[in-house]
């Protein structure tokens, strides 16, 4: 299990760096048109918006996996490290519900746009398939949640194979 895990984690860093590298050209394509052409790079904002949302999804099972996650620690000094371990699942199973949730509402207004055919205004994209990357990523967080929650010695955290 693992090593689905692992190459599932170098697979998601290797797709949100890529969009990353894609995003810094996009951008010096655009500034360099806008100021020094008088012609920014057309649908730009439109090919952000898409960029930068399936950025954000990709990155965030990898986080949930590394557990990079902000944590704030009140009262992990104060309670046993069998409490602790016992929130930390509790907390995974939480993440994991909320993230299913999250995704089975993405998938509905994600199959309503691609059955109504919505485009993006300028660029005329489908909406529908950039929803369907949120579906799985947050689909892919959940299961990775409930797999933490599940096992048996709840010290699944992965280090990240690129690394």
């Amino acid at each position: 299990m693992r090593q689905i895990v692992n190459g599932l984690s170098a697979l998601l860093q290797n797709i949100s760096a890529i969009i990353l590298m894609a995003l810094m050209i996009m951008t010096s394509v655009d500034v360099v048109g806008r100021y020094g052409f008088n012609s920014p790079l057309k649908g730009g904002t439109e090919l952000t918006e898409f960029a930068l949302s399936a950025l954000i999804f990709c990155a965030l099972p990898i986080v949930t996996l590394t557990g990079g996650h902000v944590v704030v620690e009140l009262l992990n000094w104060r309670v046993s490290k069998v409490w602790a371990a016992r929130a930390n699942r509790l907390l995974f199973a939480m993440i994991a519900t909320v993230s299913g949730a999250l995704a089975w509402g993405v998938y509905k207004l994600a199959a309503r746009s691609v059955k109504r055919n919505e485009l993006s205004e300028y660029l005329q994209i489908p909406v529908g398939y950039v929803q369907y990357i949120a579906v799985g990523c947050l689909a892919i967080t959940a299961l990775l949640c409930a797999w933490k929650c599940l096992a048996p010695d709840n010290s699944t955290d992965v280090t990240p194979p690129l690394s």
